[in-house]
C-alpha cells in the first residue's frame, strides 16, 4: 500500500470514493468498460512503474491498433530493463512495471490508476483475463497522453500522493501545482507552443489566420494563449472556432468549418489546436470547399499528417507546418524495436496484435518479413519519464553501507515528488532533463513540413528553443508551400497598396483596403501602423514615400518670359538713356538742353541707367550679398532719377509763381541745386545703410498656396527697405504735387507737363505693383512686378524729357524761338523778371 501524507479529512474523502467506485466497477466493469480494459502488461519487482496508454484506433477500444503507439510501450519496458541493468542507477533494485489501456477514457482512467494504487486483486476479480502478479510499490505512473485524461490521472494522483509523468500531455491547466501537486510532464505545456505557433504566423507576416480548437483542455487552454500573444503581434485571428471531439466530426461541425472558410476567402493559414479526430473534421470540411484555393496548416503537437487517420489527406496537407517536441532516442533502441517481431518474449501481447493487424493488411506470409510498425516521433518523453521515476526513486531510497540497496523500504510519496522536482538527468555531453518547480520541462520543439517528393513525408525545417537567445530557428530554403513553389504564402486581407498609399479598416474584420496619402505626405509606422504624415513646407516625399526631402530652391529661369522682357527691356532702356546722355553732351550748348538744366538732367539720367541696371541685378539668384545690392540699388536709383525731377518742377512753379517786383528767386543757381539734390540722395543713403546693419533684406523662400515639389527663392526685402520706399515715395509724391501745380504754365515752358506725366505714371504704377509684389505665388510675378514700374520711369523718363529735345534739336530748327520765352514770361510776371539774366532763364524755361 501507499503511505501518503493524508489529513483525516482526505482520508474520509478517499474512503468514500474508493467504496462508491468499487462499488460501480464490480457491477458494472463488464457492461459498461471494454474487456480491453482487463489486458495487462506487467513485470514484478521491487517497485513497480505504471503505464497507461491509449492502444486502440476506435473510441470502443477494440478492433484496429494504432501502430505507431506501440512504440510507447515498447520504449517503457525498454527503458525499465536498461535500467535494471545498470550498476550505478538503484544497485540491487529490481524494477517493475504494469502496463495498462485506458482507452482514452476519463472513467476507464480513473479506475485504472485506483486499481493500480490498490494491492493486486482488488478491482481485477471481474477480469477474466490475467490477475495481477505484481507484489511492489508503485511509485508512479507514466501517461495517459492527453490533457484532458491527464487531469483525471493528475487528481487521483493526488489523493494516493503517487506520482503522474505524462509524456504528451501539454495543456496550461496543468501548470497549476497547487492543484495538480503530483503531476509531472517530459513535454513543455502549450504556452511554449503557442508561442511557436505565433513566432511562425510573425514570421512569415501571417496577420489574418484561422483557428479551430477542441473542445476540452488542451485545446481551449492552448488557443486562448495562442490569442493572447497574437494580438501583441497585430494576428487577427478572423476565425476562432471550437470543435467538438468526437469520432467521426458531425455533419454539423464539418459544415461550420466550410462556411467560415468560404466566407473569409482571404484566409490561407489554418492554425490547428487539435488532436487528430477534431483534425479529421477540418480536413473533411476543406476537402468539401472544392475550392482551388490552397491552404497552409499549422499543425500542433495533437496530429500530424503521418497518422493513418490522415491518409486520404496527405494531398491537401501538403505544404502545412507542423511542431513536435523535440526528440533525440538512444542509439540503442531503434535496433531494439526493429528486431521485437523475431522477439516474442520481449515485446507486449498489444505489439504482437499489431504485427497480425500489419500481416494481414500486406498479405505478409511471414511476420518477420513484415514492416516493423513506425516509431512514434514523441517516443523519447515516454523513457524520459522513466527515468526520471527511476532517478526520484534513486534519491529517494536509505543507503545501509553493507547493502547496495534496499527492496523493502516503502518510498513517501511526498519525498518522491520532491526528489523529481530536484533531479538532473544527464542526457549526453552537456544535455541535462529537469522538471521546473510546476512540474513542466523548458519547451524545445522540432518544426517539420509535410512535403511530397516522389512520397509524402515529414522533413526537418528548423527547431524552436525557448533557452537560446534566438528561439525560432528555420530552414526556409528546404520548406515546400502548398502552392509548390518557393513563394511564401500570403495570409492577409489586405489590397495591395502602391506606393503613396496605407491600408485602411473595411468593415469586414481585419480587412483593410488602401487610402491614398496626399502627395506632400509620408508614410511613418506609428505604434505598428501606417499614418501618412505630411512633410514640412519646404520638404517633399521621396520616390518611396518614406523619407521627406528639402525641395531644392529654383529661381527665375533664363527661358522664361519675364527673364528675357526684363533683360530686353533693360538693356533698351540702358542703350536710350546712353543715347540721351551722349545727345546731352554733344547739344550742351543748345538754349533747349541749357532751358531744361544740364547739371540736373545729367543726375537725372544716371538714375535712370541704375534703375535699369537694378532690373538686371534683380534677376540673379538671391544671396545675401545679392538682396542686399538690390535693396540699396533700388531705393538709391529711385531717389537719384526723381530728386533732380522734384528741383525741376519746383523750380518752374516757383518762377512763375513770382509775384511782381520779385526779381530773383533764391536756390536756383546750378551750384545750389546740385547740393540740394546731393542732400536729398544722401539722405537716402543714410537710410539705407541703416538699414543693412538692422532689417536688411535677405533670401527667403516662396511657398505656393497649393503644395507642389517646387520652390522659389527670391529677396524678402527688410524694414529698412521699406523705410527708404516711403521716403520715395514722399519725394515722388512733391513731384506730382510740384507738376500739379504748374499745370497751368505757358506752352513753352512745357517742360511740367511732361514731368507731370511721367511722374502721374510713374506713381500710378508703383501702387498697382504694390499689391501685386505682395500677393504674387510665384517669383516671376514679384520680378515683373519689381521691373515694371522701374523700366516704365526710366522710358517715360527719356520719351518725355529727353528724346523729344533732342529730336527736335537734330531735326528742326528752334534758334528763330529761343528768344521767345523771355517776352512771354514777361507778359506774366511783370516787368521785374527783365533783370534775370539770359542765361539763368535759359536754366530756368524752355
Amino acid at each position: 500500500m501507499i503511505v501518503g501524507r493524508l489529513s483525516s479529512t482526505m482520508w474520509l474523502h478517499l474512503v468514500v470514493i474508493l467504496s462508491s467506485l468499487q462499488i460501480q466497477t464490480v457491477i458494472s466493469i463488464d457492461t459498461k468498460f471494454p474487456q480491453s480494459v482487463c489486458e495487462i502488461q506487467q513485470k514484478d519487482g521491487d517497485y513497480i512503474i505504471g503505464g497507461i496508454f491509449k492502444m486502440y484506433a476506435s473510441d470502443t477500444c477494440d478492433g484496429e491498433m494504432l501502430t505507431d503507439r506501440m512504440s510507447f510501450i515498447e520504449a517503457m519496458t525498454y527503458a525499465i530493463e536498461a535500467i535494471n541493468n545498470r550498476t550505478d542507477l538503484l544497485p540491487g533494485i529490481d524494477l517493475g512495471y504494469e502496463i495498462r489501456n485506458t482507452c482514452d477514457d476519463e472513467d476507464i482512467t480513473m479506475w485504472t490508476i485506483i486499481s493500480l494504487a490498490s494491492s493486486p486483486g482488488t478491482y481485477t476479480d471481474t477480469c477474466p483475463h490475467p490477475k495481477r502478479t505484481n507484489t511492489g510499490q508503485l511509485i508512479g505512473i507514466v501517461g495517459p497522453a492527453r490533457s484532458a485524461i491527464s487531469i483525471i490521472a493528475a487528481k487521483v494522483g493526488r489523493i494516493f500522493a503517487i506520482p503522474v509523468v505524462s509524456f504528451y500531455a501539454t495543456s496550461e491547466e496543468l501548470t497549476d501545482s497547487e492543484r495538480f501537486p503530483f503531476f509531472f510532464r517530459t513535454v513543455p505545456s502549450d504556452q511554449y507552443q503557442a508561442k511557436v505557433i505565433v513566432d511562425i504566423l510573425h514570421h512569415f507576416n501571417w496577420k489574418y489566420v484561422a483557428l479551430f480548437y477542441s473542445l476540452d483542455s488542451y485545446g481551449i487552454h492552448g488557443a486562448r494563449e495562442l490569442v493572447r500573444l497574437a494580438e501583441t503581434f497585430d494576428i487577427c485571428i478572423v476565425i476562432n472556432m471550437p470543435v467538438a471531439v468526437a469520432l467521426p466530426a458531425s455533419e454539423k461541425d464539418i459544415k461550420d468549418i466550410a462556411a467560415g472558410l468560404s466566407d473569409h476567402d482571404k484566409v490561407s493559414v489554418i492554425v490547428s489546436f487539435l488532436e487528430e479526430r477534431g483534425a479529421l473534421a477540418v480536413q473533411q470540411a476543406v476537402r468539401r470547399l472544392e475550392t482551388s484555393r490552397k491552404l497552409t496548416f499549422i499543425g500542433t503537437d495533437g496530429w500530424n499528417p503521418t497518422f493513418d487517420l490522415f491518409s486520404d489527406f496527405a494531398d491537401v496537407l501538403v505544404g502545412g507546418i507542423f511542431i513536435q517536441f523535440y526528440s533525440e532516442l538512444p542509439e540503442t533502441f531503434p535496433e531494439y524495436y526493429s528486431e521485437l517481431p523475431n522477439n516474442r518474449e520481449q515485446s507486449s501481447q498489444w505489439y504482437q496484435e499489431t504485427l497480425n493487424q500489419i500481416s494481414a493488411t500486406d498479405n505478409c506470409t511471414d511476420r518477420t518479413s513484415c514492416p516493423v510498425p513506425e516509431v512514434h516521433w514523441n517516443t523519447q518523453q515516454v523513457i524520459s519519464a522513466v527515468y526520471a521515476l527511476a532517478y526520484a526513486l534513486d534519491a529517494s531510497v536509505q543507503r545501509n553501507p553493507h547493502q547496495n540497496g534496499s527492496s523493502d523500504q516503502t518510498i513517501d510519496g511526498w519525498l518522491l515528488k520532491k526528489n523529481l522536482l530536484g533531479i538532473s538527468i544527464p542526457l549526453g555531453a552537456d544535455k541535462y532533463f529537469r522538471f521546473d518547480q510546476n512540474g513542466g520541462v523548458p519547451g524545445k520543439y522540432q518544426i517539420t513540413n509535410w512535403q511530397f517528393n516522389g512520397q509524402y513525408d515529414l522533413k526537418n525545417i528548423g527547431t524552436w528553443d525557448a533557452l537560446q537567445d534566438t528561439q525560432l530557428s528555420l530552414e526556409e530554403d528546404t520548406i515546400q508551400w502548398a502552392t509548390r513553389n518557393t513563394k511564401v504564402p500570403i495570409s492577409l486581407c489586405i489590397e495591395e497598396c502602391q506606393t503613396g498609399y496605407i491600408p485602411v479598416p473595411q468593415e469586414k474584420k481585419c480587412c483593410w483596403g488602401c487610402q491614398k496619402c496626399n502627395d506632400f505626405a509620408i508614410i511613418v509606422k506609428d505604434n505598428n501602423a501606417s499614418i501618412c504624415q505630411d512633410c514640412l513646407n519646404t520638404q517633399w516625399p521621396d520616390e518611396n514615400f518614406t523619407t521627406c526631402v528639402l525641395i531644392e530652391e529654383s529661381f527665375l529661369g533664363y527661358r522664361d518670359p519675364v527673364f528675357i522682357l526684363s533683360v530686353i527691356g533693360a538693356i533698351i532702356g540702358i542703350i536710350l538713356t546712353a543715347l540721351a546722355a551722349a545727345g546731352l553732351c554733344y547739344y550742351s550748348e543748345h538754349f533747349l538742353i541749357k532751358a531744361c538744366s544740364r547739371e540736373l538732367s545729367s543726375i537725372n539720367l544716371i538714375g535712370l541707367g541704375l534703375l535699369c541696371v537694378v532690373v538686371i541685378l534683380n534677376l540673379l539668384r538671391p544671396t545675401n550679398t545679392t538682396c542686399v545690392i538690390i535693396d540699396v540699388f533700388i531705393s538709391t536709383s529711385f531717389c537719384i532719377s526723381f530728386a533732380p525731377v522734384l528741383l525741376k518742377v519746383n523750380r518752374i512753379w516757383r518762377i512763375f509763381s513770382l509775384k511782381p517786383g520779385q526779381y530773383r528767386l533764391p536756390f536756383t543757381s546750378p551750384r545750389s541745386q546740385l547740393i540740394i539734390v546731393a542732400c536729398i540722395i544722401m539722405i537716402e543713403v543714410l537710410i539705407a545703410i541703416s538699414s543693412l546693419s538692422s532689417a536688411r533684406s535677405k533670401p527667403d523662400i516662396l511657398i505656393p498656396p497649393e503644395r507642389k515639389p517646387y520652390l522659389e527663392i527670391y529677396c524678402r526685402f527688410g524694414n529698412g527697405f521699406i523705410v527708404s520706399c516711403v521716403y520715395n515715395a514722399i519725394i515722388i509724391t512733391a513731384c506730382s504735387y510740384y507738376a500739379f501745380r504748374a499745370r497751368r504754365v505757358p506752352d513753352n515752358y512745357n517742360e511740367s507737363k511732361f514731368i507731370a506725366l511721367s511722374v502721374y505714371s510713374t506713381l500710378i504704377v508703383c501702387l498697382a505693383a504694390i499689391p501685386v509684389y505682395t500677393t504674387a505665388v510665384d517669383v516671376a510675378q514679384k520680378i515683373g512686378a519689381l521691373s515694371a514700374p522701374l523700366l516704365l520711369n526710366t522710358y517715360l523718363s527719356l520719351l518725355c524729357l529727353y528724346l523729344p529735345k533732342i529730336y527736335a534739336i537734330r531735326y528742326k530748327t528752334a534758334s528763330s524761338t529761343h528768344r521767345s520765352p523771355s517776352r512771354r514770361k514777361s507778359q506774366h510776371i511783370g516787368q521785374g523778371i527783365n533783370t534775370i539774366s539770359d542765361g539763368e532763364l535759359f536754366n530756368t524755361v524752355e
